[in-house]
This record gives C-alpha cells, sequence and structure tokens, in this order.
C-alpha cells in the first residue's frame, strides 16, 4: 500500500485528496484525483481494531 500512495502521488503527482490512513474499521486507504477529475480511493483490507470488531464476534 505505502509503496502504491508513492508511486501516485509522490512519482506521477496526481493531487491527494485523502492522505493515507488505517481505518479503526479495517481499511489502509487513500484517495488521489486522476486527470480528469475521478477521485480514486485505493483500499487494502487489514484487520479491525478489537473495539470496532468487537459488536461482530463472539466474546
Amino acid at each position: 500500500m505505502d509503496s502504491e500512495h508513492r508511486r501516485l502521488v509522490v512519482v506521477a503527482g496526481l493531487p491527494e485528496v485523502l492522505p493515507l490512513r488505517t481505518e479503526e474499521s479495517g481499511q489502509r486507504h487513500f484517495i488521489v484525483a486522476a486527470l480528469d477529475g475521478v477521485l480514486i480511493d485505493v483500499i487494502t483490507v487489514v484487520p479491525p481494531s478489537e473495539e470496532c470488531a468487537a459488536p461482530y464476534t463472539d466474546a
């Protein structure tokens, strides 16, 4: 994910709309704007935080 962020933002120079971040809900992602203005959300799944997953798992 970090290398893709570097490739699109640093190397290709696409405008970063949302910086690279890890969400508690289980996504690591960033958003860039393509040259035609289309927004691209690049996402990878990561384990959610324990607090976020707790309502959906057996204790």
